[in-house]
């Protein structure tokens, strides 16, 4: 089987700790001749310490499925959201004001203030942060944007950019391209390594992870997650913190 994990709060904790007993688990299941992909809403960059845990060194997806990595530099899918997207998201952002936000390429993260606190975790993560009057629009495949309330300018981003969007309790908001989700990102991976759909577990707690589960032929809903996600799941099992991954992989494995 293909197993298809997302990251933050499916088996990574709140505390952005991937606990030992799950990373054991998933290293027991690939010894059992099972395959592993992770596809989370992370870059590849935020995301490398947990994929080199888990020994994820390619055919993955990120960034919501924007991108999904073959081997190397190589992809199986890129999407990017286009520059007058880009162009007229920077206007509202003007327009609203007072929001955060950064854009993402697959080099590069872009920042109107680099010395902003709030965004001390960027070069942390990895990631190479570049001023905003640097950015090149025509190659961001992820846009977040941070506010107290975002819902104002969170309907006009709706209504005049086209994309896919996450919104997460009204104070984050994700813009991506038109044709990244998780769902296709685990299409790809599936097709890549030769699997059905009902030969894929997918494993996730999030409104991101719908796509996922209206694909795969198991679809385990982990910890808090919503309606929609645990309508579609054929399991249920406890948050990372109570290593629900790990005690359903020894138990159907």
């Amino acid at each position: 089987m293909l197993l298809a994990f997302d990251l933050d709060g499916t088996i990574v904790t709140r505390k952005f700790e991937l606990p030992e007993k799950i990373r054991e688990a998933i290293r027991y299941a690939r010894s059992k001749g099972h395959h592993i992909t992770v596809i989370t809403g992370r870059t590849d960059r935020s995301a490398r310490p947990f994929l080199n845990a888990l020994q994820v060194d390619s055919h993955f997806g990120s960034c919501q499925g924007s991108r999904v990595h073959a081997t190397g530099q190589e992809m199986h899918h890129e999407v990017f959201i286009g520059a007058q997207q880009v162009q007229t998201t920077l206007d509202l952002l003007k327009k609203h004001g007072k929001a955060k936000f950064f854009m993402c390429s697959p080099t590069h993260l872009f920042l109107e203030d680099l010395s902003d606190p709030f965004f001390s975790w960027a070069e942390t993560e990895g990631h190479i942060v570049t001023p905003l009057e640097k950015l090149t629009p025509e190659t961001v495949n992820k846009i977040v944007i941070y506010g107290e309330d975002l819902t104002l300018l969170g309907k006009d981003i709706h209504t005049q950019v086209q994309g896919q969007f996450y919104p997460w309790d009204h104070t984050v908001l994700e813009v991506l391209p038109q044709g990244s989700s998780k769902g296709h990102a685990l299409s790809l991976l599936a097709q890549h390594y030769g699997y059905t759909a009902d030969e894929v577990v997918a494993f996730g707690d999030g409104v991101n992870d719908i796509s996922m589960f209206e694909w795969a032929g198991q679809r385990i809903a982990v910890g808090h997650a919503g309606e929609r996600l645990r309508s579609l799941a054929t399991e249920h099992v406890p948050e990372p913190e109570k290593l629900g991954v790990a005690d359903w992989i020894h138990q159907n494995l």
